[in-house]
């Protein structure tokens, strides 16, 4: 297969027919994309209608453009003028075709590209393999028993085995740049802005590119896309660089490169590892840099993602309010248990809470695994099933804190049961708390009520402080692990229940209560709207909204009558926390399932 600038420059001479490069194209895909998969739709009659009218254009004496008569396939995820947009998805089987192209797609039409069809991709680019319920498997070129990656795994498939000189591509966490590396391709993922969007886009990440098989190849793409517009606020304004010249004439050497086999914590197969430090060897060498030895440690790839694809700050502080909540209110009902029996019944505490949190989690897992199997593809059964497992067992929060630093799931699409790992971490929790107050109690027996509330307090205080101390260390060391792990959210229900060690509370005046619980609610609302994706968290970013909650608790119910008391005693308001158990279960599913 001609590469995209040996087929254009050849149409663009009278050589070649953009007709017969077509027909090689189709040709090839024929006999082919049957074992590949590579594309979804094709449309053969509307490429060869495009083909045309360039052979027209040259036989007229006119230039094309620098993609003259180039064939080639469109990711399923982009629009092209007169074929389906199908994402991949069931959910949109049958729709008409798209009545505009894409930007992208509309650049390279204009400068004599021939989309000749849509190339398969992952359910809404999902994923970093390419297989669907839609369009089925997608398979490598250079074994099929292999994947070509994803999300833009037919582009690649397509491109790599020469039925097309190139496809286009997107990537947000590497759609393009996988693909390209499991194909043999170039894949280059431009800067955010360089090729526009048709509007304001929903992603931070994610950016239009190509899949090709020279470097020549990409530097023309670029030229041909790259450019600001303004449908796009994001766009970025023109280079002032002509890409294909700056290849050839920029002058690199004397630059400083680094080399890391590993990012810092990716494995990475022996022979992998020999290819690509050689390849890096050939690249320091002809280029001319000076390699420098240095640690390289890319930015945490999942707090980007988090932060960049919110719509606006904020989110992060619900969980850390409802575990200073749980914990003082849980750690009451067991401090009244023991000053009434002397002792902590372990086994009826348990059977309580099994009673009251195992029907309604079960049948909204068990909700959720009939949906999975009815309306998820085929290929997230896998993921989906597992979480739901790790739920069940109540140690979803460690699978995640795995995956957290798992780069073949950092891909990984959100399940109907990621909201679990809060509820793991609590049930965690409370498996070792009645414990300790246990312990403390056998520890103090035959002594005064205040001494044996003393001691216990000591023992929960320490273990509190333990595990808020181990939480901001773990964040600062390993932010995406310790997001989810239940050491570095322990502290949060202990504060809760330190404050419940600390009543009852002698009468204060009901304007400072006032005060106190105003202040309370305002920490919350402020780490609600200002902590994001790049606040390092729980760690010490955590005590807002903790001692917010807790504030708001030792306030109580100020009468006075501009205390927040009427705000939270407004019945929607309290209806709501009567029910706030079973709307936290069924909202995420609810979600994930109805996109």
């Amino acid at each position: 297969m001609r590469t995209v600038i040996e087929t254009a420059e050849a149409v663009r001479r009278g050589e070649l027919k953009a007709v017969e490069a077509l027909d090689e194209c189709l040709a090839l895909i024929e006999a082919m994309d049957p074992e590949l998969n590579a594309f979804s739709h094709l449309a053969p009659d509307l490429a060869r209608a495009a083909a045309e009218r360039v052979d027209a254009m040259v036989a007229r004496g006119e230039d094309p453009g620098p993609f003259a008569g180039v064939p080639f396939g469109v990711k399923d995820l982009e629009d092209c003028a007169g074929m389906p947009t199908g994402h991949g998805s069931l959910l949109y089987a049958g729709h008409p075709p798209a009545a505009a192209d894409s930007m992208q797609v509309a650049r390279l039409r204009a400068a004599g590209a021939v989309p000749l069809g849509k190339t398969t991709a992952p359910e809404f680019g999902a994923t970093c393999f390419t297989a669907t319920k839609a369009c089925g498997v997608t398979r490598n070129p250079w074994d099929p028993t292999r994947t070509p990656g994803g999300s833009s795994g037919g582009s690649a498939a397509a491109a790599s085995a020469g039925m097309v000189p190139f496809a286009t591509a997107s990537d947000g966490g590497g759609s393009t740049r996988i693909p390209a590396a499991f194909t043999g391709l170039l894949g280059l993922k431009p800067s955010y802005g360089r090729i526009p969007f048709d509007g304001a886009h929903e992603s931070e990440t994610s950016v239009r590119g190509a899949m090709v098989t020279t470097v020549a190849d990409a530097a023309r793409h670029l030229d041909v896309t790259a450019g600001p517009d303004d449908r796009d606020r994001g766009s970025l304004p023109p280079s002032g660089v002509c890409y294909e010249r700056a290849i050839e004439e920029l002058d690199v050497g004397g630059l400083t490169a680094t080399w890391s086999l590993d990012l810092g914590f990716a494995v990475v197969d022996p022979e992998v590892a020999e290819l690509a430090r050689a390849a890096a060897d050939t690249l320091v060498s002809v280029a001319g840099l000076r390699e420098i030895d240095r640690p390289f440690a890319p930015t945490n790839t999942l707090r980007v993602m988090v932060g960049a694809t919110q719509a606006q700050p904020g989110g992060f502080a619900g969980v850390d309010v409802f575990f200073a909540i749980s914990g003082f209110l849980i750690t009451s009902l067991l401090l009244r248990e023991a000053e009434r029996d002397g002792r902590v019944s372990l086994s009826g505490f348990w059977a309580r809470r099994a009673r009251r949190i195992l029907p309604a989690a079960l049948l909204t897992i068990l909700a959720g695994a009939i949906a999975t199997i009815v309306l998820v593809p085929l290929t997230q059964w896998q993921q989906f099933l597992g979480e739901m497992r790790a739920s069940t067992a109540y140690v979803q929060n460690w699978q995640l804190a795995g995956d957290a630093v798992d780069y073949l799931a950092s891909a990984n699409a959100p399940s109907p049961v990621q909201h679990y790992w809060s509820l793991s971490i609590e049930e965690q929790f409370y498996l070792v708390w009645p414990v300790l107050i246990a312990v403390a109690l056998v520890a103090t027996r035959g002594r005064q009520a205040a001494p044996r509330r003393r001691l216990v307090a000591l023992v929960l205080a320490t273990a509190t402080a333990l595990s808020l101390l181990y939480s901001m260390l773990d964040t600062a060391a390993d932010p995406a692990a310790a997001y989810f792990v239940t050491p570095t959210r322990a502290w949060e229900l202990g504060a809760g229940a330190l404050l419940a060690l600390a009543g009852p509370f002698g009468r204060s005046p009901t304007f400072a209560r006032a005060v106190l619980s105003w202040l309370g609610l305002a920490a919350i609302v402020v780490a609600a709207l200002t902590y994001s994706g790049a606040t390092p968290f729980p760690g010490y970013a955590a005590l807002l909204p903790v001692l917010g909650a807790l504030a708001v608790i030792r306030a109580g119910a100020p009468a006075w009558r501009l205390a927040p008391t009427r705000l939270m005693a407004f019945a929607p308001v309290q209806r709501l926390g009567d029910i706030s158990y079973s709307v936290y279960l069924c909202h995420w599913p609810l979600i994930i399932l109805g996109r």
